[in-house]
């Protein structure tokens, strides 16, 4: 009889193509997973995989073997994960959440807000990437969800639109006019802080489109330090209005209507349809659908 954890190994690595990515999603060690490899090649009597640049590629007994066992193991999993149960208010679990861009950062201070009282000892850890990888994140299991504002398509993945955001500029209150206003010509002349993310270049674009482009004096990978040097110094910072929201609190420094157009824009979450068959996720989902959402509904009826 075939040891259960060899068979998912096997599936796992036919899913990720990579036997490091297996064992990330297994959270074991890569010898192990190679170890594991060996066990299934000596029980079943072939390669199973093939190593390329392409990653681990299956050979014809290992698709039929996949077409035979990934069902079969998902319904276990799913018995077991039903018997455990999941209590949210006891269970420790880290939920890694990957976002592709600034407006997705915006709304981890809601998150954390509402998982204290429903889910004290529950973690989050943010997962930056490009949002063309993301669809490999979430099929892999690298991330358990992700927040965009770019679309991504993929017929394995679910998505659902959260709310819609907007840009604004934000700066000391010494640069704005008597109307909190910035004309185009001073948003131009004034130096510019860039937060270094790799989906954030529409704003130049929209610049281009006119002829113009803004005069980056720093670029910053993450918030630390910008409220400081805007505080300081003659700086402007173009981010999400939610995100603006958070930092809005300092008398000094005031957001302004941006001097010429960018689209609003939709913010979705995404998820791996396979995701809702387990109970953490189960909850995890519907909590963030329910949690951002109403976030939303409130700020726009306080507007």
């Amino acid at each position: 009889m075939v040891d259960l954890n060899l068979i998912k190994v096997f599936v796992t690595i036919y899913d990720t193509q990579s036997v490091s990515l297996a064992a990330l999603k297994l959270n074991i060690t890569q010898p192990s997973v190679s170890h594991g490899l060996s066990r299934l090649r000596y029980i079943f009597k072939d390669q199973l995989f093939n190593r390329t640049k392409q990653g681990m590629l299956p050979t014809l007994y290992a698709v039929k073997l996949y077409e035979e066992l990934h069902n079969p193991l998902s319904e276990i999993e799913n018995v077991i994960n039903d018997i455990k149960a999941f209590d949210q208010q006891k269970s420790d679990k880290c939920f890694k959440v990957g976002i592709t861009d600034l407006s997705g950062l915006s709304t981890i201070p809601t998150i954390l807000s509402k998982l204290k009282h429903l889910a004290p000892n529950i973690g989050i850890e943010i997962v930056s990437t490009d949002h063309l990888k993301m669809s490999d994140w979430l099929i892999t299991a690298r991330v358990d969800v992700a927040i965009s504002n770019k679309l991504i398509v993929d017929k394995s993945l679910n998505s659902c639109k959260i709310f819609q955001e907007y840009y604004v500029g934000l700066c000391h209150i010494k640069l704005l006019d008597q109307y909190q206003q910035l004309s185009l010509d001073d948003y131009i002349h004034y130096n510019h802080i860039e937060l270094s993310t790799p989906n954030e270049n529409h704003i130049d674009i929209a610049l281009n489109r006119l002829g113009l482009k803004r005069k980056i004096k720093l670029r910053l990978a993450h918030l630390g330090l910008f409220k400081q040097l805007l505080t300081e110094q003659d700086l402007i910072l173009t981010l999400p209005a939610k995100l603006a929201h958070h930092f809005n609190d300092d008398p000094r420094l005031s957001t302004f209507e941006l001097p010429f157009d960018l689209p609003i824009f939709d913010v979705s979450l995404h998820w791996h349809k396979k995701s809702e068959d387990m109970l953490p996720q189960k909850w995890f989902i519907p909590f963030l659908q329910q949690t951002l959402y109403s976030s939303h509904q409130s700020e726009a009826s306080n507007d």
